[in-house]
């Protein structure tokens, strides 16, 4: 049995999503036998790097199919009507495209926020 605990550290949706499908990758690609902990803690040092990579690499492409994105990255990605064109066209929240933006350096963290949304205990 595996269990995914995630946080709403940050409460942006998109991190939330990316870290979701970060550790159902180290589900599906790393615990194929026997008990491993995966901790994701910048304060805690890892030998994994590799398993670390690999599981950035299954959320990055189960989100954002890696050929749609880099047609994508053709268009002007950085006006609104784009992202949410694209968002429609691959059935995404148009934030985990734009926080995908952010990350890969195309856009600053400040720019088209307007798409993202946050989560919040209720």
């Amino acid at each position: 049995m595996a269990v995914i605990q995630l946080s709403l550290r940050f409460q942006w949706s998109d991190i939330f999503w990316f870290n979701f499908f970060h550790e159902l990758g180290h589900v599906l690609l790393h615990l194929t036998g026997g008990k491993r902990t995966f901790l994701d803690d910048k304060n805690f040092a890892t030998s994994f790097d590799s398993e670390e990579a690999e599981a950035n690499h299954f959320a990055a492409t189960t989100l954002i199919p890696p050929d749609a994105y880099e047609e994508f990255l053709h268009r002007p990605f950085w006006q609104a009507p784009t992202v949410q064109e694209f968002a429609d066209q691959i059935n995404l929240d148009p934030g985990i495209i734009v926080g995908r933006l952010q990350f890969d350096k195309h856009l600053h963290y400040g720019q088209l926020v307007e798409l993202k949304s946050r989560f919040e205990w209720v």
